[in-house]
């Protein structure tokens, strides 16, 4: 048995020992994207009424699920900095921690079959409160070899609610006849048409951010979400409402926090950019589903200059990554964004796809390497330009947007963590 199986173990026991003590009740957060956001925007919600905990970032595996349940913010960096992890929980079991949690949203990670299976199995049944289904859609396929085999892994949460928990799911992304037959328990849907119980209606943008209503049942109220960009920027608020309206929170209440919610680094960030440009700075992941939504908010974006989409790798699709990196380039040349710079080994699919659809070739590049790009990038940007940065968390295109801010001091604030 290697360190990291016997370290996964050892958390996993303390873990499961730690919940039985105090007896936490557990919002579950599954899905394909929007986990960490969707986390995110539970928790500011409810923090102001419940003693909550959250994951710290997007510790949401077997290693990081864990340290959430004993409130560890950072990973160990040494084989001492475990054992003190280990003798935190240890402390937390044999003694009383007086102001530990009520409640724990656990935002749960699924790359391969079994996964959710494992991380669910640390959680007594009994806790386990509700779970909120973010949307299914193909991504980490390489583990899972068809759409089908995904959908049953992200579904399988489900299995575990009893008719005293709830459901919270995006109804407008989760394939939702399907899943409506594995429902056996309360739920609320959220959607941006009629559909959902909870909506989000009467969008309108600007460089200031998004305004829309708030609608459930006979309410309306309208708020407004400070740098959002695209109309699926809001399902992680919505998400949050469901979820509070299920513990007993008033839609007026709920509201009071939407008001102060921000969005997190590198999803869709507005932030100013040299020579009076605007960067679109969705940096922190990518995925088929999540680069096509963020191409059509380039394009519908309001725009003074040129729309530029700089798009980087989309990892973890296996057999299926060629396919979808060339079906984005063919998609991009439908919403006919005025420049296409694409990064990576994988990338160069987007590329081959945006020509084969007749794409101008003198206005799409290719680069292996972003320090390449960014060389182009800052030769061709000019005042009013929209520029979109988009690609997975391993190409590291937050240092390109770093490269590229108007103000690039404050990038510790307001971009994922430079690497």
């Amino acid at each position: 048995m290697n360190f990291l199986t016997f370290l996964q173990k050892v958390l996993r026991c303390l873990a499961r020992r730690i919940l039985l003590k105090y007896r936490p009740h557990i919002i579950a957060v599954v899905g394909s994207v929007g986990k960490t956001s969707t986390k995110e925007a539970i928790y500011h919600i409810l923090a102001g009424t419940f003693n909550v905990r959250r994951n710290p970032e997007n510790y949401n595996n077997e290693i990081g699920l864990p340290l959430a349940v004993i409130g560890q913010a950072k990973q160990a960096r040494s084989f001492g900095g475990w054992i003190k992890i280990c003798l935190k929980g240890l402390f937390l079991i044999f003694h009383q921690e007086r102001d530990y949690p009520k409640l724990l949203i656990l935002e749960m990670a699924a790359d391969k079959p079994g996964d959710l299976g494992y991380l669910l199995n640390i959680i007594p049944d009994d806790l386990l409160q509700g779970v909120v289904l973010t949307g299914i859609t193909p991504v980490h396929m390489e583990f899972y070899g068809s759409f089908e085999k995904l959908f049953q892994e992200k579904t399988s949460p489900l299995d575990r609610l009893k008719k005293n928990n709830f459901l919270v799911v995006n109804k407008d992304d989760c394939h939702w006849p399907a899943v409506k037959k594995k429902i056996k328990t309360p739920y609320l849907s959220y959607s941006l048409s009629p559909a959902g119980e909870i909506r989000g209606d009467n969008l309108s943008f600007d460089k200031g951010g998004i305004k829309f209503d708030l609608i459930y049942q006979t309410e309306r109220l309208s708020l407004e979400l400070p740098q959002g960009v695209a109309p699926f920027q809001l399902y992680p608020l919505l998400a949050g409402v469901g979820v509070a309206l299920f513990l007993g929170l008033s839609l007026q209440d709920i509201a009071k926090r939407i008001k102060a919610y921000r969005i997190l680094p590198g999803r869709m960030n507005l932030l100013p950019g040299i020579k009076g440009t605007t960067i679109i700075d969705d940096s922190y992941n990518s995925s088929p589903t999540a680069a096509e939504k963020a191409i059509k908010a380039l394009t519908n974006f309001p725009c003074q200059g040129k729309r530029i989409a700089v798009l980087g790798d989309m990892l973890e699709l296996g057999v299926h990554s060629q396919p979808s990196h060339i079906a984005i380039g063919r998609y991009l040349t439908g919403q006919k964004p005025d420049y296409l710079i694409a990064i990576g080994t994988e990338a160069k699919a987007i590329y081959k796809g945006s020509q084969d659809m007749g794409f101008p070739e003198e206005r799409a590049f290719y680069f292996e390497k972003s320090e390449a790009a960014l060389t182009r990038l800052q030769e061709m940007i000019e005042p009013g330009d929209l520029i979109l940065v988009k690609g997975s968390r391993g190409v590291h295109l937050e240092k390109l947007v770093k490269a590229i801010m108007a103000q690039p001091e404050k990038a510790d604030e307001v971009l994922i963590k430079v690497s």
